[in-house]
């Protein structure tokens, strides 16, 4: 292809670009031909050729019109509910990649989404055995902006709520998120809305072992405290061999110091866990 030819090639698609812009601010078809004539090059026309452009413009822009809004829809409507996910993972965390969310952090769930990256305190930092806790934010980060997770493709609030699980009763916990969608107004059938039901909270029972004659015994006596983040600070529950259950522990990484007596010399030890969905028990082998 000559360079005349490229040159004439890359001027039509600019001055497709530039219709192209005008029917979606839909200004107007008078508008259009004149700004593509006038990108061509065409400073005058007849009549005859001027309404046979304009009536092929009409035709194109009804049926292109629809295709670039349903398009322009369809990718607001993908990029927000990525974003929604994204928020969920950031509160309650994703175990399998090492970040354990918010909830874990802090104990609890903001009360508001603009926590995840403007609340700053308290500051994150290794507390028993190494166990990290308190904020560790900016959670979302989009761009160069620390703002926009809040507001979802059309530029509307996301809607978010939740309620903590009770390990007592076995009630699930539940955790909203929302999009208004494209009419901005809640309630309506083009919501988006992430509604799961989630275990924030579990019953720990711990059992600590003893070697005796290279055999694991339970332990005749026993002691300790799981450490947890209340609010972002170090916190304990105890346990021990009387009342060996820890109550309402929430999701996430925790630290498990425990020592045994009676017999011998007293022993003493610690263990890292995750409680999670599953975890209700606890085993830990001191020697």
């Amino acid at each position: 292809m000559s360079q005349v030819l490229i040159k004439d090639t890359v001027l039509k698609k600019r001055c497709w670009i530039l219709v192209s812009r005008y029917w979606i601010k839909l200004i107007g078809l008078r508008r259009i031909f004149v700004g593509y004539l006038s990108c061509l090059g065409i400073k005058g026309f007849t009549l005859i050729e001027a309404i046979a452009v304009v009536a092929i413009l009409a035709v194109i822009a009804g049926i292109a019109a629809p295709v670039v809004l349903t398009t322009l829809e369809k990718v607001e409507k993908e990029s927000t509910w990525e974003e929604m996910e994204n928020i969920y993972i950031e509160l309650m965390g994703n175990p399998e990649t090492g970040s354990y969310g918010y909830l874990a952090d802090m104990g609890k769930f903001p009360e508001s989404l603009k926590d995840l990256n403007f609340l700053d305190r308290p500051p994150y930092g290794m507390k028993s055995n190494g166990i990290g806790m308190g904020w560790n934010g900016p959670y979302l980060l989009k761009g160069n902006s620390q703002e926009s997770y809040l507001y979802d493709g059309w530029g509307s609030n996301y809607r978010y709520k939740y309620a903590y699980s009770d390990p007592a009763s076995g009630t699930k916990g539940e955790l909203v998120i929302i999009s208004i969608g494209p009419d901005k107004r809640e309630g309506t059938i083009d919501d988006i809305e992430i509604r799961r039901k989630i275990t924030t909270h579990q019953n720990i029972r711990v059992n600590v072992h003893n070697l005796n004659n290279n055999n694991w015994v339970p332990a005749r006596n026993y002691q300790g405290t799981i450490y947890y983040s209340n609010s972002g600070v170090e916190a304990g529950i105890n346990f021990n061999r009387a009342n060996p259950v820890a109550e309402i522990v929430h999701i996430g990484m925790h630290a498990i110091y425990a020592r045994s007596s009676g017999g011998g010399p007293a022993i003493e030890g610690w263990k890292n866990i995750y409680v999670g969905e599953g975890t209700t028990t606890v085993d830990i082998y001191l020697r």
